[in-house]
């Protein structure tokens, strides 16, 4: 487990659009407010009294890290039973978990950035913690020129096969733009998200002490692109809405097929087909009168259109794959 905190504040000599001198900008100003923490401008209101009076503060660049991370992991050590061996490998050395959060937020003159990400690793080590060293080959001993192939070792299951079935990262990105003339923004807020989820393999297997191969595959998956990150937000992560609990619905959304057809409307036709007469008070129908619309009612035949847009298409796991063997 591990914390962290890191905070950096710049002030400018000079006012960041004209060339005048600011006041309270020397190193004896700065050094006071460190002391005193007070470094950052904390509203609005006390920005716009600082540029006021001019003073360096009020025109200063104030950025703050936060960092937390908590991982899990633990040596392989040999148990006595072989129950104890099973448990022990099983719930406690082969997984390994990990989270991390960042979080920086800057306010400048001219902009106020934010960032914030998690992410979150899951895996699970099906390697061998100890070499079977199998010889299958021994008995060709007596022959001379089959004497080192007979020392030949033999591995049944590869010393490193390593999975990554859960590599989350989401990160949140909040931008705005500022008028070095005017406390209040003068634009909105821009946020942008992304959103990715990784697996992994990773497999080294030295078959006999001559022959040795390797594999490695790694799926990136666009959570964002796929329009799946509200899944992931804190509002529907922990509920059974919007991909289900934990977003499995997406997690394990691998390939099936979409056979509905989408349609969306193209045009309407409109065409008059009869004029009815009304009725007055007591019932009975007036005299239609073409110059009094009062007197009669259009009856029109309506036709709409629609165009096919999807017949629906086929998804394979909506991930991008680069794999390497």
């Amino acid at each position: 487990m591990s914390f962290g905190y890191h905070s950096s504040t710049k002030r400018p000599y000079m006012k960041p659009t004209d060339d005048m001198i600011l006041n309270k900008s020397s190193f004896v100003d700065f050094t006071g407010d460190m002391f005193q923490g007070e470094l950052a401008v904390n509203s609005d209101d006390e920005e716009n009294r600082l540029r006021d009076n001019a003073e360096s503060k009020g025109y200063e660049s104030y950025v703050q890290d936060l960092n937390f991370s908590v991982s899990y992991h633990k040596d392989y050590k040999a148990s006595e039973s072989k129950l104890g061996e099973f448990l022990s490998q099983t719930f406690l050395e082969r997984p390994a978990l990990s989270y991390s959060y960042h979080q920086s937020e800057g306010r400048a003159t001219t902009s106020a950035d934010s960032t914030y990400s998690y992410r979150t690793v899951f895996e699970y080590k099906l390697g061998t913690f100890s070499m079977f060293k199998f010889k299958p080959f021994e008995k060709l001993e007596k022959y001379s020129w089959l004497k080192d192939l007979s020392k030949a070792e033999f591995e049944p299951w590869p010393q490193t096969f390593d999975l990554t079935l859960f590599d989350f990262n989401y990160v949140r990105y909040v931008n705005q733009t500022r008028d070095p003339d005017f406390v209040e923004p003068q634009v909105d807020k821009v946020v942008t998200y992304t959103a990715e989820l990784n697996h992994k393999l990773n497999m080294r297997w030295n078959i006999l002490s001559f022959l040795s191969t390797n594999y490695s595959i790694n799926i990136r998956r666009d959570m964002f692109g796929g329009g799946d990150r509200e899944a992931f937000t804190k509002e529907n992560f922990f509920t059974f809405d919007k991909g289900g609990l934990f977003a499995s619905g997406y997690i394990f959304d691998h390939d099936h097929s979409d056979r509905k057809v989408y349609i969306s409307r193209d045009s309407l036709v409109i065409i008059p087909v009869d004029t009815i007469a009304k009725t007055n008070a007591n019932g009975e129908k007036l005299p239609i009168d073409l110059q009094n619309p009062d007197s009669y009612e259009i009856r029109y035949d309506t036709t709409s259109f629609y165009k096919i847009d999807s017949v629906g298409h086929r998804e394979y796991g909506r991930a991008c794959l680069w794999y390497s063997a």
